[in-house]
C-alpha cells in the first residue's frame, strides 16, 4: 500500500479552495438577492432573517468540505492542479445540500 502524499493533497486543496471560493462568492449574492426586500409581517420577517443567516452559515461551514472533496477527487483521478480547480468549482456550484442529498441516495442504493 502506498503512502498518502500530504504535500500534494495540500497543494490540490489550496487550488480547489480557490475554485470553490470563486463559485461560492458568486452563488451567495445570487441566492440572497432573490428576495432582497424583507417582509412587513414580524413573524415572516424573523423566518426570512433566520433563513438568510443559516444559508450563510451553511455555505461558510461547507467550504472546507467542498474544497477537500475537490482535492480528494483530483488525487483519486491522478489529475493536475487544473482538475483540482475545476472540481472545486463544480463542488462549490452544486452546493452542500445537493451533495448531502446525493450521498443519501447513494447510500440507500448501496444498502
Amino acid at each position: 500500500m502506498e503512502r498518502f502524499d500530504w504535500s500534494a493533497f495540500w497543494e490540490y486543496y489550496r487550488v480547489s479552495a480557490l475554485g470553490a471560493a470563486i463559485i461560492l462568492l458568486a452563488r451567495v449574492p445570487h441566492v440572497l438577492g432573490r428576495d432582497p426586500v424583507p417582509p412587513a409581517d414580524l413573524k415572516a420577517f424573523e423566518a426570512w432573517r433566520l433563513r438568510r443567516r443559516w444559508f450563510l452559515v451553511m455555505e461558510a461551514c461547507s467550504f472546507p468540505a467542498i474544497s477537500g472533496l475537490g482535492a480528494v477527487a483530483t488525487m483519486a483521478s491522478h489529475g493536475s492542479p487544473y482538475v483540482a480547480m475545476f472540481s472545486g468549482m463544480i463542488a462549490g456550484g452544486v452546493g452542500w445540500p445537493f451533495l448531502v442529498s446525493a450521498m443519501r441516495d447513494f447510500v440507500r442504493k448501496r444498502a
